[in-house]
């Protein structure tokens, strides 16, 4: 019986070897959830030889999947327009009327379209300026902004407000992007008599940062302007 039982003991641990070395292949789950599949290195082959394994490989995570841009997003404001179909977003700093000032990038998704960009500057105050261009420094550099009429809106109650819109152009979005990380940015909005200077805030440049997060989490490609 005592041979039998020794017999049986070894039968079962050479099974469990067997299985263990049938097709090489161990699964392990990572952080994510994802298995990775790794292969392991059998004894053998040519002399003189040294068996590799095979390099293990993840799937690379697409931008609205990142943490940066739900970070971003949950720092922004979402806004929907039922009628004409758009969605737009918007630094929750940002303003959303022409009722303040502002320096800032917004968003409009509209269904079945591409995500549009764009940039917009408002002044609000007592005094007309009639604004036909903005000189803007980036710790240094100067930019300058000549305004089309078509692109700059104008209005008034007891204060006055002046605006300018427009899908920015490849060297606005170089602009804005040097101004999201620089150390002191001046807008000067210049007018056919008047002037005005404006120091762009932290808050203002981590709202460009925001945004530009949110666009090519969306789908928008920077490089396209």
């Amino acid at each position: 019986m005592r041979k039998l039982g020794i017999f049986i003991a070894a039968m079962f641990a050479l099974g469990l070897i067997g299985s263990f070395f049938s097709d090489g292949k161990t699964n392990s789950t990572s952080k994510s959830g994802e298995t990775i599949v790794a292969t392991s290195v059998k004894k053998g082959g040519a002399k003189g030889t040294t068996p590799t394994k095979k390099p293990i490989t993840t799937s690379t995570v697409p931008p609205a999947s990142t943490k940066r841009y739900k970070v971003a997003l949950s720092n922004t404001r979402i806004t929907k327009d039922p009628v004409e179909g758009i969605t737009w977003y918007r630094a929750r700093t940002s303003p959303t009327y022409v009722n303040r000032n502002g320096f800032f990038l917004y968003i409009g998704r509209e269904t079945g379209k591409a995500v549009t960009l764009r940039f917009k500057i408002q002044y609000f105050g007592s005094d007309w300026l009639f604004i036909n261009s903005y000189i803007i420094n980036v710790d240094g550099t100067k930019y300058e902004i000549q305004v089309d009429s078509g692109d700059l809106n104008r209005d008034n109650d007891s204060d006055v407000w002046e605006w300018y819109d427009v899908i920015p152009s490849s060297e606005n979005i170089a602009m804005l992007k040097a101004i999201s990380t620089s150390k002191h940015t001046v807008v000067r909005m210049v007018g056919d008599q008047y002037k005005k200077d404006v120091v762009i805030s932290t808050t203002q440049k981590q709202a460009l940062s925001t945004m530009f997060t949110v666009y090519t989490g969306l789908g928008g490609a920077l490089d396209s302007f």
